[in-house]
C-alpha cells in the first residue's frame, strides 16, 4: 500500500530546512515555489474536520492553518511537501503546474475515477460488504410497500317521512404504495484507520458487477483486492464405495490368512488370492486377521504411519490390508459392492450419496362415529429407509491436503407396525 504522491516534476533538494510551529500553508507555498509550481488552497483547507470539531479560540491541529515542525536535511522539495500533506490531513491533485490543495477538494479538482469490475465466482453484494469492512462506502436499495386504508365519506339515509335518520357504515378503500429506500453501507472501527476511506461502491446484482469510484490509487487498491478474492473454490473428487458384507460365513473364513512384506499386501481367503503391490507400505507389516473384522476390537498400535517416505519400523499400513481384505471378501462372494459413485465436492460443500426405498413409517387413524356406524380413516406418511452417507469438505490447502468428514445414518424397518429404527 503505497500513500497518494504528488510529482512536483522538479528535482530540487532542500540542503537544511528548520521550522519551529510554522503554519502549513507557508510550508506548502515555500516548498511549491522552490520547485517552480503554483499552488492554490480551497476555502475548506483550514479548520476542523466534521467529525472532530475544535473549540472557539483553539489553534487548529490539522488543515492548512495547523502549524508543523520540520527538521530536514538533503531531501528533494517534492518528498517534503508530500510528507507535509499526509501530517497535515490535505487533499491535493496537480492540474498542469497548479497543484490543488483542500480539506475536501470537490470531484472537478481531485483525479477521481470510475471502474466497473465484473466478478465471475463471488457474488456481487459479498464482495461489496468485504470492501465496506477495508473503509469504503456503499449503499443497498430496497422496495418497500405501505399499505393504508383510507376513509372517503359516510352517507345518511332518510327513512320514512319523519325525522329519523340512519347513519350508514363510512365507505373505505384500501391503498397501496411502493418506494425504493437507500440504506447506507459504512463501517467505522475504533482502534484502525480504514485503509479504503473516500471510495464509492456502486453493486448491480443482475451483471453481478461493482463500480468503484473514487480516488485512482483507491481504485487500483481496491481492484487488485477484487482480483484475489474472486477466485475458484477448489474442488475434490471422492470415490465412495458402499459394500455389504456377509459376517456370518465364518467356514469360508477359517481358510483365510493374509501378510505383507513392504509394501505388498497378500490375502487369501477361501481359495481366492489378492495381491496389492504399494511403494507406500513399511518395511515390515502386522496386517488385520480376517476372522477378526467386524466381530471384536482390533488392538492397533499407536504409531500406524509411517514417515514421509513411508519408511517407519514401528508402524504398519491398516488402509492397504484393510482394502486387500474387503476386496478378497468381494471376490470370494461374502460381499458384494451396493454402489461405486464418484463425486466431485467442492470446498465447503456437503454432497450425499443415498441408498434408500420409500417405506410406511408412521399410520394414523382417525375413527368417526355418526348413527352408529364408525368410520376409520387412515393417514399413512412414508419416510425413506437405508444408508444416506453424507460426505462434507472442509478445507483444501495449497499443499493439497483435504480435511473432510463423513457422517453414515442408518434406517432399517423394524419388526414393529409403521415403525423404523436409526
Amino acid at each position: 500500500i503505497q500513500p497518494y504522491t504528488i510529482n512536483l516534476g522538479s528535482n530540487q533538494i532542500i540542503p537544511r530546512l528548520v521550522l519551529r510551529e510554522a503554519p502549513v500553508r507557508e510550508v506548502l507555498s515555500l516548498l511549491a515555489r522552490a520547485s517552480g509550481v503554483n499552488i492554490a488552497f480551497a476555502d475548506n483547507a483550514a479548520g476542523p474536520t466534521p467529525g472532530n470539531p475544535t473549540a472557539p479560540g483553539t489553534p487548529p491541529t490539522t488543515g492548512a492553518d495547523a502549524r508543523i515542525s520540520l527538521d530536514i536535511e538533503n531531501e528533494s522539495a517534492q518528498d517534503v511537501f508530500n510528507y507535509v500533506l499526509r501530517i497535515s490531513g490535505l487533499q491535493a491533485s496537480r492540474n498542469g503546474r497548479t497543484i490543488f490543495v483542500g480539506r475536501s477538494l470537490p470531484n472537478a479538482a481531485r483525479d477521481v475515477a470510475m471502474r466497473s469490475v465484473r466478478l465471475n465466482q463471488v457474488r456481487a453484494n459479498e464482495a461489496a460488504g468485504y470492501l465496506v469492512i477495508l473503509g469504503a462506502e456503499s449503499a443497498t436499495a430496497a422496495t418497500e410497500r405501505t399499505t393504508e386504508v383510507v376513509r372517503i365519506g359516510a352517507e345518511q339515509q332518510q327513512q320514512g317521512g319523519g325525522d329519523a335518520q340512519v347513519q350508514a357504515a363510512p365507505l373505505t378503500q384500501t391503498r397501496t404504495s411502493e418506494r425504493t429506500v437507500i440504506n447506507p453501507l459504512r463501517y467505522d472501527p475504533k482502534d484502525s484507520v480504514p485503509i479504503l476511506r473516500g471510495l464509492q461502491i456502486a453493486v448491480d446484482q443482475r451483471t453481478n458487477t461493482i463500480t468503484l469510484v473514487g480516488q485512482r490509487d483507491l481504485v487500483a487498491l481496491a481492484s487488485e483486492q477484487l482480483s484475489r478474492i474472486d477466485s475458484r473454490l477448489r474442488q475434490v473428487v471422492v470415490n465412495v464405495r458402499v459394500i455389504d458384507i456377509n459376517l456370518l460365513q465364518n467356514d469360508r473364513l477359517g481358510t483365510s490368512f493374509s501378510f505383507g512384506v513392504g509394501g505388498t499386501r497378500i490375502v487369501n481367503t477361501g481359495g481366492i488370492g489378492v495381491i496389492n503391490w504399494s511403494d507406500r507400505g513399511a518395511p515390515y507389516s502386522t496386517s488385520l486377521a480376517p476372522e477378526s473384522v467386524g466381530f471384536g476390537p482390533v488392538s492397533v498400535p499407536l504409531s500406524i504411519s509411517g514417515d514421509v517416505n513411508g519408511q517407519n519400523p514401528n508402524g504398519f499400513n491398516i488402509a492397504n490390508d484393510f482394502l486387500a481384505q474387503l476386496q478378497a471378501s468381494v471376490v470370494n462372494g461374502n460381499a458384494k459392492i451396493l454402489t461405486d459413485p464418484t463425486l466431485v465436492v467442492q470446498e465447503g460443500q456437503v454432497a450425499n450419496v443415498e441408498l434408500t426405498e420409500e417405506v410406511v413409517g408412521t399410520v394414523e387413524a382417525e375413527t368417526e362415529v355418526s348413527n352408529g356406524v364408525s368410520n376409520t380413516t387412515f393417514t399413512i406418511e412414508k419416510e425413506k429407509a437405508g444408508l444416506v452417507l453424507g460426505i462434507q469438505v472442509d478445507r483444501i490447502d495449497d499443499n493439497g491436503f483435504v480435511t473432510l468428514s463423513v457422517s453414515p445414518s442408518l434406517k432399517v424397518p423394524v419388526d414393529r407396525f409403521g415403525a423404523l429404527e436409526d
